[in-house]
């Protein structure tokens, strides 16, 4: 029993370091970013409406720095933000997962996860016989998914290093961010709506296969790794 506590303490130890080192580093990452493109930064985590139609003209490019350094900011952020979850959760209900290995693995499922996503959106374009669409709607998802990190980054902080923990405020963290991924999605479908011409139950099911879904597997391996 000891053993095990000691155990558990030293992995306590090391989450916070790791979490603090990927926290600073993403600190960094961001103020290179908002010195790079102020005026793109600002209006992304502003407004990803305002984004989407001040920056229309660079549909299409996709593997542009600004989004390639958003792409790794991102797989971080989401990385942290479930960190920050499973940090708050072993309080109640210890975890014996190293951390490196589970930081490693969360690395990787949201490498897979955004990788699936974009391979849903190439083929239901082609399946609504909508090719055209593609850059567009790929464009509109990531002025969203940018504006989601800026916000998670600030929310992963302020989980981790709440001076209180109790399974009823864990339940309400999770229902706060349920609701607010789900504000975004409605948002999201809107914005899909004001630009393309897809019909309203085509972009429902994007939505469920592109976003939903995918997430919904993402939490499953995740509790899957921890329980």
């Amino acid at each position: 029993m000891l053993l095990q506590t000691f155990y558990r303490a030293i992995n306590h130890n090391i989450l916070n370091d790791l979490f603090l080192e990927l926290f600073i580093t993403l600190g960094f990452l961001l103020v290179i970013t908002k010195s790079l493109f102020p005026k793109r930064f600002s209006l992304n985590i502003k407004s990803p409406n305002i984004y989407i139609f001040e920056y229309e003209a660079q549909v299409g490019q996709r593997f542009s720095f600004y989004n390639l350094i958003h792409f790794v900011i991102k797989l971080a952020v989401f990385v942290i933000f479930f960190l920050a979850l499973i940090h708050y959760y072993q309080f109640m209900a210890p975890i014996n997962i190293q951390p490196k290995i589970l930081i490693s693995g969360l690395f990787k499922i949201f490498f897979v996860y955004s990788i699936i996503k974009s391979l849903i959106e190439i083929i239901f374009t082609f399946l609504i016989k909508k090719n055209k669409y593609l850059n567009k709607i790929m464009f509109i998802r990531l002025a969203y998914e940018n504006y989601q990190v800026f916000y998670l980054y600030f929310l992963a902080f302020l989980i981790y290093f709440l001076p209180f923990h109790s399974l009823l405020f864990f339940y309400v963290i999770v229902t706060i961010s349920t609701v607010w991924l789900f504000i975004n999605l409605f948002n999201l479908y809107v914005s899909i709506r004001k630009h393309l011409d897809i019909k309203k139950y085509q972009i429902i099911l994007y939505l469920c296969l592109s976003e939903i879904l995918p997430f919904i597997v993402v939490i499953g391996w995740i509790i899957f790794q921890i329980l």
